[in-house]
């Protein structure tokens, strides 16, 4: 008898997913076909997305970032083989950004450049 009602909730609940699943899954595909009919293309409605997303945990990130140094400086934590290995990765981390975004200035300036020069 327990078994038997375990498989029919797990059943009623499997149901009902594929249901919520279903039913989801329209509606994104009614949005994106009536954004469509109204000019905006499927990608750029993503590219906004992503674009969203990445200044969403560029934010958080920051924020972290602000509060661990607001904490510390409240705080008196001492100065440990951890918080060395975080500056050092940290400090690497900041190098390595810095160094794609100046890569991607210096190819938008080449393809300026090429475009012009056509």
């Amino acid at each position: 008898m327990f078994t038997q009602l375990n498989r029919f909730s797990v059943t009623s609940r499997l149901t009902a997913l594929l249901c919520l699943l279903l039913i989801f899954s329209g509606c994104s595909t009614v949005y994106y076909s009536a954004m469509e009919k109204l000019g905006v293309e499927k990608r750029d409605i993503l590219v906004d997305r992503v674009g969203e997303a990445r200044d969403a945990q560029s934010d958080a990130s920051e924020t972290f970032r602000s509060s661990l140094e607001q904490f510390q400086s409240v705080v008196d934590t001492p100065n440990t083989g951890l918080q060395q290995k975080y500056d050092v990765i940290s400090k690497a981390f900041y190098q390595c950004h810095f160094n794609k975004n100046k890569r991607l200035i210096g190819h938008v300036r080449v393809k300026k450049s090429e475009t012009t020069a056509v």
